[in-house]
C-alpha cells in the first residue's frame, strides 16, 4: 500500500486518545482512495468523537478522494455503537456520491456485524492492495 505525504490535518485524527486512534492518508493506486486505519477499540464512549473526526477530514478533503475504505485490521473491540457509526460514515459518504469500504475485517468484527444482520450491509474489500 502507498503512502502519500501526511498533511496536517491527519494529525487530528491521531490525537484521539480514548481508546482508538487512526491514520488517514490518501491512496492513487486505483483512487484516488482516502484509507483511514483504525486501531484500539470503538465502542459507545468513543464512537461519537471518533465518527465527528473522521467526517470532519473527510469533508475537508472531498475533492481529494473518490472512495474511502477503513481498515479494520488493528480493530481489536467494536461494539452496536461503533458499527453504528461506521453505519454513519457510509451514509455520509453516499451522499457526497463516493464509495465505502470496509477492509481486514477481523473475526471478531465479523462476528459483531453478523450478529447484528449487518454482514452484507457494508461492502467488504478483501483485497491486500488498494
Amino acid at each position: 500500500m502507498q503512502k502519500s505525504q501526511t498533511p496536517a490535518y491527519f494529525e487530528y485524527l491521531n490525537s484521539l486518545d480514548n481508546g482508538v486512534t487512526a491514520f488517514g492518508h490518501i491512496s492513487q493506486n486505483n483512487g484516488p482512495v482516502f484509507i483511514i486505519e483504525i486501531e484500539g477499540f470503538l465502542d459507545n464512549e468513543n464512537s461519537k468523537d471518533f465518527m465527528n473526526s473522521v467526517l470532519n477530514v473527510l469533508r475537508e478533503q472531498e475533492r481529494e478522494y473518490t472512495k474511502v475504505i477503513l481498515d479494520l485490521g488493528k480493530l481489536t473491540y467494536l461494539s452496536s455503537t461503533g458499527v453504528g457509526t461506521f453505519n454513519n460514515i457510509m451514509l455520509q459518504m453516499q451522499n457526497l456520491n463516493k464509495k465505502f469500504y470496509l477492509m481486514n475485517v477481523g473475526e471478531k468484527t465479523k462476528s459483531v456485524l453478523k450478529l447484528l444482520g449487518l454482514y452484507s450491509f457494508f461492502e467488504i474489500y478483501e483485497g491486500s492492495e488498494i
